[in-house]
């Protein structure tokens, strides 16, 4: 028929929000080679990354100033960029250094093999580390800890921090950005079986904050609540 009684022009719809049941490929940023990847950890479905449950939890929740920093700390920070540089060690390998201040003191932090972050981390820049607090030669400094910009929500640094199970090609950073945004993606389409009156007379977490719990875990006790209610799943 001729175009013009085709009817005005439409855009085409959205894709649906995914069901626990969809593919994985149904996530954005998740590519044919990434299915493949994450096949090796039994992530098949969207609800088979929700349920892929961080193993253990490394707790940067505990913020200090530089000049409180002392060795063996398990410690988030947040500084300012003061200097940046990147070298190559005797070995030959790529050492990028970052100077810190937060107006108490400096402190260096150094990662291996990752030479982009001279780039990324440029002076001025206000950043969030955590990680534990190394010496050398009596100096303190952070070896290869974790980092971000500083925003409103943090997913790598100042919380209790999920470390997932992995497999070679599927890095940590890469999975918590997945489930957070699948995570927020989902909200308010998880069904949960339960019925609300038995999860207040058993005193249980619905399911939604449980899955939201066990991923990123506002404190320790909303962590055992969440574990408490999946357990009962079980």
């Amino acid at each position: 028929p001729p175009a013009e009684s085709q009817g005005p022009h439409r855009p085409p719809l959205k894709a649906e929000r995914p069901a626990l049941d969809s593919p994985i490929t149904s996530l954005k940023g998740v590519s044919d080679a990434f299915e493949k990847r994450l096949a090796r950890l039994r992530i098949h479905t969207v609800g088979d990354l929700l349920y892929h449950f961080p193993r253990r939890y490394d707790d940067f929740s505990a913020l200090k100033r530089i000049n409180r920093l002392a060795l063996g700390d398990e410690v988030t920070i947040i500084g300012v960029v003061r200097q940046a540089s990147s070298r190559r060690t005797r070995r030959g390998r790529p050492l990028t250094s970052v100077t810190l201040s937060d107006g108490t003191g400096t402190i260096e932090a150094r990662w291996f093999n990752q030479p982009y972050l001279q780039r990324r981390l440029r002076p001025g820049t206000e950043i969030v580390v955590s990680g534990t607090v190394d010496e050398y030669l009596g100096r303190l400094f952070f070896n290869s800890p974790e980092w971000e910009p500083l925003q409103r929500e943090l997913l790598h640094t100042a919380r209790l921090v999920p470390v997932y199970p992995l497999t070679e090609k599927v890095g940590g950073r890469w999975l918590r950005r997945l489930v957070r945004r699948t995570l927020d993606l989902l909200a308010g389409a998880i069904v949960d079986p339960l019925p609300s009156s038995v999860c207040v007379a058993a005193g249980l977490l619905d399911l939604p904050t449980a899955l939201e719990q066990i991923h990123f875990p506002h404190s320790r006790s909303s962590l055992e609540q969440a574990r408490r209610r999946l357990c009962f799943d079980e």
